[in-house]
């Protein structure tokens, strides 16, 4: 990759910003920026999903680009910060010996461990415990004490055919929860099984992370089986699982200006590779994910924000060290980001971050800025300094991309982000449906903000609601990408999944839904809680307004 050299307009004020006043930065930047899109997005990446060569290519030419600049290592041993995430548990051992050997030779057992197992053996007599539930009040199974210390205790898995799995008393049926409070209990060992009547589904087979409650936990699918284990029997039991890793890493340079304090910028470069978990394809086979917007758009922003401030003579952006970070592993759940915070490099006071997550989709000059509630300084500065983008706030510093992990460390954070669209996950997330002219806008006003920011103190950090973990949980989707910039009434679509509920309805893109059922519809969070009182094969009725008018069809999940 060549290096690029591009004349900087340097501002003669040496003042802070005024209000409205914003940095010029050079329209050239822009080829240098399409370059990175379309090299990181490029099928010969095939998706930058952990563990592949797409993804050490992604990370060797954001290095290179460090490398160019003058930027110096981070991290002792150069650029590259190294970490391991979990790639799949693989069943090594999985036994079930039951005593008298009942049914041998007619129904071979084909338990299973689930994730919540830990590793080892448990021998004893059995304990039929029902549902597993402890609570007089629901007036459901009591835990015999005495008789589960030492034993291997018996369970079902699933849930009662009577129970409203909408209710309160829902949540007791927590699975990990249960198997918690008997290993307190002090057994041993847990043989989960279930009958059709229950509801529930069974546990996966396959999974690529563990959350051990410490003792073997292993489920019985046949129900023949399970039949004869709600009677006490001698019971033996083993598994031996093993967590397979990838070796991944972040990517970090830094800017050493001298200045008492580092503001951090970031973005992540991994994305779903051929289409794994969090895909929202439908096709018949495989294809690459490339994520042009999610999120070579960051990591080019990123990278245009290092070409200009390596070689800024201004005084106001001088006035800050800057760290420029390539994070891993995101879409797997801000593992690097995690990491990195974690094992934070060797610097001077950091001061704040920004991260940037798909911004190369912006229309209408919108661009939403999420965070803005973690530094008094936030609000005031973004109502002087627009850079002539309609923006939008929100102020939780929790959300779903690597902003959050710095938060977590009360380090202020921001996250800029033009709106999801139809291409979100897909692999029609190419490089050609960039804005490169709105990431340039973005770039610009973020640059902007670093200039107006006091370089003599820290930013004072501000807690925020978690509207996060404020959001119900659900069980269905309609199928269809929220319009996350919307401010007005109701849940708009940005996008509808082919063959989803939403799409057998006739919904489309552009529409507002109000209603669900019988809950009013005003922004996402009543539009989760609506999705909540649903399961998969409920139908309702679903209100919206398209042009003005309103209309209602009835949706089946």
């Amino acid at each position: 990759m060549k290096k690029h050299f591009f004349p900087l307009i340097i501002l003669l004020s040496m003042g802070p910003l005024s209000a409205q006043e914003c940095l010029e930065i050079p329209d050239e930047l822009v080829g240098a920026m399409q370059e990175d899109v379309i090299f990181l997005a490029a099928d010969e990446l095939k998706g930058r999903a952990p563990g592949t060569e797409g993804l050490q290519a992604a990370r060797k030419y954001i290095s290179r680009n460090f490398q160019n600049l003058g930027l110096a290592p981070a991290f002792p041993q150069g650029y590259r910060q190294q970490f391991a995430v979990p790639h799949r548990v693989e069943i090594r051992q999985a036994d079930l010996e039951v005593a008298p050997k009942f049914l041998e030779g007619k129904v071979p057992h084909q338990a299973y461990p689930v994730r919540f197992s830990g590793n080892g053996q448990a021998e004893g007599s059995s304990v039929y415990v029902g549902f597993g539930l402890e609570n007089e009040v629901m007036g459901v199974d009591q835990l015999p004490d005495e008789e589960l210390r030492g034993a291997i205790a018996v369970m079902e898995a699933g849930y009662p055919p009577d129970l409203d799995l909408h209710s309160h008393a829902a949540a007791a049926y927590d699975l990990f929860t249960r198997l918690k409070k008997l290993k307190e209990k002090g057994v041993k060992g847990v043989v989960l099984i279930q009958s059709k009547d229950q509801q529930g589904k069974a546990p996966p087979r396959e999974f690529d992370k563990r959350n051990s409650v410490g003792i073997p936990v292993l489920y019985e699918p046949s129900e023949k089986w399970a039949g004869r284990l709600r009677k006490q029997r001698l019971l033996s039991m083993t598994v031996d699982m093993e967590l397979l890793t990838y070796q991944v890493s972040n990517v970090a340079g830094w800017i050493n200006n001298k200045a008492p304090s580092t503001v951090v910028i970031g973005a992540h470069y991994d994305h779903l590779g051929m289409g794994r978990a969090g895909s929202l394809y439908r096709g018949d086979k495989p294809a690459i994910h490339n994520g042009a917007d999610d999120n070579a758009s960051g990591v080019a922003g990123m990278l245009t924000l290092a070409r200009f401030l390596s070689t800024t003579e201004d005084p106001r952006l001088r006035g800050f060290n800057y760290l420029f970070v390539g994070f891993s592993a995101e879409e797997m759940g801000l593992l690097g980001s995690n990491y990195f915070v974690e094992n934070l490099p060797s610097l001077p006071e950091y001061n704040f971050m920004f991260n940037m997550d798909m911004i190369g989709r912006m229309e209408n000059r919108q661009l939403q800025v999420n965070g803005v509630g973690t530094a008094p300084l936030w609000p005031a500065l973004l109502a002087d300094i627009t850079c002539g983008l309609d923006l939008s706030t929100t102020k939780s510093g929790v959300g779903p991309s690597d902003h959050s992990s710095f938060y977590y460390q009360k380090i202020p954070a921001l996250h800029f982000f033009t709106g999801t669209h139809e291409d979100y996950h897909k692999p029609s997330d190419d490089a050609e449906k960039v804005n490169y002219a709105g990431m340039l806008a973005t770039v610009r006003l973020m640059a902007s903000m670093i200039a107006a920011a006091p370089a003599d103190r820290p930013l004072e950090f501000k807690p925020t609601k978690n509207q996060s973990t404020q959001a119900p949980s659900f069980s269905v989707t309609l199928g269809v990408m929220p319009d996350y910039l919307f401010s007005g009434n109701g849940m708009k679509i940005d996008g509808v999944s082919a063959g989803r509920p939403a799409d057998k309805a006739g919904l489309k893109t552009g529409d507002v839904v109000v209603k669900m059922g019988d809950i009013e519809v005003s922004d996402m969070q009543s539009y989760m809680r609506a999705l909540g009182q649903f399961e998969e094969g409920d139908q309702t009725k679903v209100a919206y307004r398209r042009d003005g008018e309103r209309y209602t069809v009835k949706v089946k999940f």
